[in-house]
């Protein structure tokens, strides 16, 4: 029997578990005869909005991180500069930073920066609209614009992978997300049957996203082969 080591995994899981399961948004699955269909999610339909009046309390202003969680604001105008990933029904999550209003106010306040995976939950008084928030922050604001921010907690765990038996897990992914999130386990599984060996505040659970392999971090579809191997 071929044995495969992963070690270790890398793995964020939310401050908070997710309100409801991302069925369907389901963007691809690991069947159990170990095809994966790469497939978008379900995308809502649009809900014409008028775009929020950005909030102007001072007291919403860079607030230090509690719990995980922390706000900052976006003063000037111009690009935010980031690319997001919409697989979280939490909000948008930081794919990539690049050159923009988050990484010049990350340089002048390097505790409140925004990071790779940090999940923005609110934007001026929009939450719960993934697909909405993903348009306010991915066009150039004109205002100023307060985020609300959930940073994950980092987890790693080490698993050997049987070459003959499928995972027996489901995952929820797109070619360039960020990781990918764990949408189901296989009760019984190869994968379950491993967590159940770990103590129980090691396991994974729906919701998490595994985001490197042997310490390679890869995006959604690059880093399923690679588990896959």
């Amino acid at each position: 029997e071929a044995i495969v080591e992963v070690a270790p995994l890398e793995v964020l899981r939310p401050a908070a578990k997710p309100a409801q399961d991302e069925q369907a948004a389901l963007a691809a699955v690991i069947k159990e005869e170990a095809t994966v269909v790469d497939k978008a999610p379900a995308v809502a339909e649009e809900v014409e909005a008028p775009v929020p009046a950005p909030p102007a309390a001072p007291e919403e202003e860079h607030k230090a991180v509690v719990n995980n969680r922390f706000t900052v604001a976006l003063e000037a105008e111009g690009d935010i500069g980031l690319v997001l990933d919409d697989l979280s029904e939490q909000g948008p999550v930081v794919a990539d930073i690049q050159k923009g209003l988050v990484q010049d106010m990350g340089l002048q306040s390097p505790d409140l920066a925004l990071r790779q995976y940090d999940c923005i939950t609110a934007v001026n008084d929009v939450e719960g609209d993934v697909g909405y928030m993903c348009e306010l922050l991915e066009a150039p604001t004109k205002a100023r614009t307060v985020l609300k921010v959930l940073r994950p907690t980092e987890m790693h765990i080490s698993f050997k992978k049987s070459g003959e038996e499928p995972l027996g897990i489901h995952m929820n992914f797109k070619t360039s997300s960020a990781g990918i999130v764990l949408e189901q386990i296989k009760e019984g599984g190869q994968f379950d049957r491993h967590l159940a060996s770990l103590p129980e505040d090691a396991r994974l659970r729906p919701g998490d996203r595994i985001i490197a392999i042997n310490a390679l971090r890869l995006r959604g579809t690059e880093l399923v082969e690679t588990l896959k191997k």
